[in-house]
């Protein structure tokens, strides 16, 4: 398992193509970043409004005279959100989004890979634990089909070039579907990987999760998910943002 998934992580970087991958990547998540602060400005802005109205519609009731202990107090807590809404509004607005360099970011990924290849024989187990959670996004084990397919990230976590950066999972958020109550007895003891799609061949013994997928990690395997990819993933895949390899499993 150790050498299918080191095979994976240098055919995924190390080949011709990578570095344009790299660069595609790169591209793609610069030009999201802006629209995750503008739907969040734009939230605030109609419940900004939204408050308004409540704050004026209460003033009228104060002016009537009724209730108007309640209403002062409901209007001074409408005041607290709106002043605080204020404040993230203006954090946002000054707030530059994150931004890698393409050239920077895919020269730092072929070192990286490059000195992960040549020191990995020489790491601890657990300094090789933690190398590859930089690297390896998932690992996807299908017992019937006796496969293992392994997920690389579309960029190594890699200090002071691309840790800060909000790099999203393809499994986060995925859907999750029903799972029967024979299923939950047989997942009692399983590993799954938190928010992805769960499926009666996404649920795996701990015991068979040591024996195929522990070399890899030094006793824990590194993330493992149902075996089913969900269509972030086969998106990626498609797109070529995320490296996947396969192998039979002995």
């Amino acid at each position: 398992m150790e050498d299918f998934v080191l095979t994976s992580i240098k055919q995924t970087f190390l080949n011709p193509g990578s570095a344009q991958n790299v660069l595609k990547y790169v591209e793609e998540f610069n030009k999201q970043q802006p629209s995750a602060i503008e739907q969040r400005l734009e939230n605030i802005d109609e419940i900004l409004r939204e408050n308004e109205g409540k704050i004026a519609n209460l003033l009228s009731i104060a002016e009537e005279g009724a209730g108007l202990r309640s209403v002062s107090v409901r209007i001074r807590e409408l005041e607290e959100i709106q002043e605080k809404l204020e404040q993230e509004r203006r954090r946002l607005l000054a707030l530059e989004p994150p931004k890698l360099d393409p050239k920077r970011v895919a020269k730092a990924v072929r070192v990286f890979i490059e000195d992960f290849e040549r020191t990995f024989d020489e790491l601890s187990v657990m300094e090789r634990k933690e190398v590859l959670k930089r690297i390896v996004e998932a690992i996807l084990v299908n017992r019937e089909e006796r496969k293992v397919r392994c997920y690389i990230k579309p960029l190594p976590i890699i200090p002071n070039v691309t840790d800060r950066a909000q790099i999203p999972s393809v499994f986060q958020g995925a859907a999750s579907f029903p799972v029967s109550a024979q299923q939950r007895f047989q997942a009692k003891n399983a590993i799954e990987f938190q928010g992805a799609a769960r499926s009666p061949n996404g649920i795996l013994e701990r015991s068979e999760i040591r024996r195929s997928c522990c070399s890899s990690v030094g006793g824990e395997p590194v993330r493992l998910v149902p075996t089913i990819p969900t269509e972030k993933c086969r998106d990626a895949e498609k797109r070529g943002i995320v490296g996947t390899r396969e192998t039979t499993k002995s």
